[in-house]
């Protein structure tokens, strides 16, 4: 067997990127980054709000400064660069550069394109705040710069090799500026500002900016970007300024190798490495660790919610809960828990800096959107985890405020209905929108607060927490076998359509929530009397035909064509409430057919292009669930603190775990036959469960 780690260039950045609004092949940016850097940098194809870069589009409008952390969430404090000739055209359109597939190189840690049609060469690299970017003008012509903003304004002075502007965003959740400092290696020889550039985007400004004489043809730009103030920025810049570009090249690829160091594989399909190299990138872009070095090598950050001037430490932002508690945190922990110590901690920073509530959505700080206070899965799977690096009590708190305290009028907090789910059980319709899913969510989320609260020695909440948890039960029609809404009264709501997407659900029908329950496979099993039936009904699922009506939403979205798309019947993996159903076929002891369908999923809907990815990314959750899958483990829900062992994607695998440990894993028989044995340092594991501890020791795994 020949085990090999990962090489930047087996990543391809633009899988997932042949994407729009209507239909979702990973909603993905191609991102030039440092792992969770506080600027990302992307290609533009389009100035649509969200999609704004699409794989088939052949024309860039410049590279992207931005803080997207999803297209439905949208982008902060960005900002477009394009280098053009003297002679450029004055708006997007006209400026818009084709380049060749042969002439566009891009791994996470370098971007290098040259435009066909002017023959303009740029290059750029990421930075810890900013980037390092490099113009090669042909020697005939002269060399601009166009600065493109959605908001803002540009300072520079003639002559000068300096250039500082703010990028501000509004929203009604509290506006964000971005500053910038840029510093050249060639003065700016005049600057105008383009009228129109963007078209009837109201508020947008462009500014061209002319150079002198190039030696060479060349110029080098250090971008340094700041959230707290023009002077941080400067400092940004001023810190990567004298560095070449190539030992800041080198820097980025050092910290993109170490978070490919973390998984090597024995695989003879180069697909499947690529589709692997590309999931472990995705799986390193967030959380966003909002942090700046200040002046005296500080770790500094601004406050999301208008408080100006700069705080201590590092926050945690850009990051759905509602998703990536699923897979991303649970692979975070298993292979990096040190790092995932240090974003709890940002995390908790950051509900301090909110009056002691953790943002629904931090991006950068409250936004409001999806279900449930699933932040408290992802603190109360590092508590029972044993993570260092953060306050477990702070963080218990938090869990134990949400799931108690009914949540400040106005801002995206806590939990909705709350009153309701304590007095009644679960979320009555009255109450609001997606009734019955936001019950199951709370009965997770109350799970986690339990299995928290057992683990610090709060028994008392322990047990209430614990009986909540099985408030799914208050759902569940057995006439139907389906969960769904109820009135107050205790009366069904009615008509019931298994097919209709909406109204008591959110992104989903009856069947994509009909195994939300991750937290109590035998409880779930007892709903339909015994193991033997819920495997019957989930295997129903895969041979339902995937109709759906739109329901509530009143049009097809997104979620629903992707589900219709491919031969799983209800099974949508396009979208994430779903994503542990498949090992509910395991904890039911069905173990081979969880592998069968795992194996089906990973190899038919997963792959390295640009239409590679099955529904949206979500800030690595979809491709921490094809990691997951390919090395055989799965926890099947946060704070339950066991991993089932499935089959592995590769013949054998070595994975960090526990930071400094290494756990081989081997697989004997072929992949696509059921394993009959697995053992773990020699031993039968029976029950092909391990605990966090167990597996972070390291050692060795084989499936036979």
């Amino acid at each position: 067997m020949a085990i090999t780690p990962f090489a930047l260039d087996e990543i391809n950045l633009f899988q997932g990127t042949e994407s729009t609004s209507d239909f979702s092949n990973g909603n993905t940016l191609p991102l030039v980054a440092l792992p969770r850097g506080l600027t990302h940098w992307t290609l533009q194809t389009n100035d649509a709000p969200g999609f704004f870069y699409r794989w088939s589009e052949r024309r860039i409008q410049g590279v992207r400064a931005t803080h997207q952390p999803s297209p439905w969430m949208g982008d902060y404090g960005s900002a477009l660069f394009l280098p053009v000739p003297a002679d450029h055209g004055n708006t997007l359109v006209d400026t818009a550069a084709f380049v060749r597939r042969d002439a566009l190189q891009a791994t996470p840690a370098r971007l290098d394109l040259s435009m066909a049609h002017t023959g303009i060469k740029l290059a750029l690299v990421p930075t810890a705040a900013g980037a390092r970017l490099r113009f090669d003008y042909p020697a005939i012509s002269g060399g601009c710069l166009i600065v493109y903003l959605h908001e803002g304004s540009v300072t520079a002075q003639p002559g000068a090799r300096r250039l500082a502007f703010a990028s501000l965003t509004t929203r009604p959740e509290g506006n964000v500026a971005c500053h910038y400092e840029l510093i050249f290696t060639a003065p700016v020889k005049s600057i105008r500002e383009l009228p129109g550039y963007g078209g009837a985007r109201a508020g947008a400004r462009a500014y061209s900016l002319a150079f002198g004489k190039l030696p060479g043809g060349r110029v080098e730009c250090t971008v340094g970007t700041s959230f707290i103030s023009p002077a941080q920025a400067r400092v940004a810049a001023e810190r990567e300024a004298d560095e070449s570009t190539s030992a800041l090249s080198s820097r980025a690829s050092a910290a993109w190798l170490n978070e490919l160091a973390g998984l090597s594989v024995d695989c003879d399909e180069p697909e499947r490495r690529r589709t692997l190299a590309s999931a472990l990138y995705r799986a390193g872009l967030f959380p966003r660790r909002w942090a700046e070095c200040d002046a005296r090598g500080r770790e500094v950050h601004a406050s999301p919610f208008g408080i100006p001037g700069a705080r201590p430490g590092a926050l945690s932002v850009d990051v759905g809960f509602w998703d990536v508690h699923r897979t991303l945190f649970p692979w975070l922990s298993l292979t990096r828990p040190a790092l995932t110590g240090d974003i709890i901690a940002g995390f908790l920073r950051l509900a301090d800096a909110a009056d002691g509530w953790l943002p629904q959505w931090p991006s950068p700080g409250h936004r409001s959107c999806m279900t449930g206070t699933h932040g408290d899965l992802v603190l109360g799977d590092a508590i029972v985890k044993g993570l260092s690096g953060f306050d477990p009590a702070a963080a218990y708190a938090l869990i134990r405020r949400h799931a108690l305290e009914v949540p400040p009028a106005g801002i995206p907090v806590g939990r909705v209905g709350l009153a309701d789910y304590l007095r009644l059980g679960y979320m009555p319709v009255e109450a609001g929108g997606h009734s019955a899913a936001i019950t199951l969510d709370y009965a997770l989320d109350d799970f986690a607060a339990a299995q928290a609260a057992q683990k610090l020695g709060h028994t008392d909440d322990a047990k209430c927490f614990a009986a909540r948890a099985g408030n799914y039960r208050n759902l569940f029609d057995p006439k139907t076998g389906f969960f769904r809404a109820r009135h107050r009264d205790g009366k069904w709501r009615t008509p019931f359509d298994e097919f209709n997407w909406g109204e008591e659900y959110i992104e989903g029908s009856a069947w994509q929530y009909r195994w939300s329950v991750p937290h109590d496979p035998d409880g779930l099993a007892a709903l339909y009397g015994g193991r033997r039936r819920l495997v019957s009904a989930m295997e129903k699922m895969f041979t339902t035909p995937p109709h759906f009506r739109s329901g509530a939403y009143g049009r097809e979205i997104h979620e629903m064509l992707e589900m219709a798309d491919v031969d799983f019947g209800q099974y949508a993996h396009s979208n994430q409430p779903i994503h542990h159903a498949l090992y509910l076929f395991a904890a039911a002891g069905r173990f081979d057919r969880c592998e069968y369908w795992q194996k089906q999923v990973c190899d038919r809907l997963y792959s390295s292009a640009p239409d590679g990815l099955p529904g949206d990314e979500d800030n690595g959750e979809m491709s921490a669930w094809y990691l997951f899958a390919n090395v055989g483990l799965f926890q099947l829900a946060p704070a339950r603190d066991e991993y089932l062992l499935t089959g592995p994607g590769v013949r054998a695998a070595n994975l960090r775990v526990g930071d400094d440990r290494t756990l081989e894993i081997v697989r004997k028989n072929h992949p696509g036959t059921p394993v009959r044995e697995v053992r773990h340092k020699g031993k039968i594991v029976a029950d092909r469960r391990l605990t966090h501890a167990q597996l972070t020791g390291g050692g060795w795994l084989e499936f036979r």
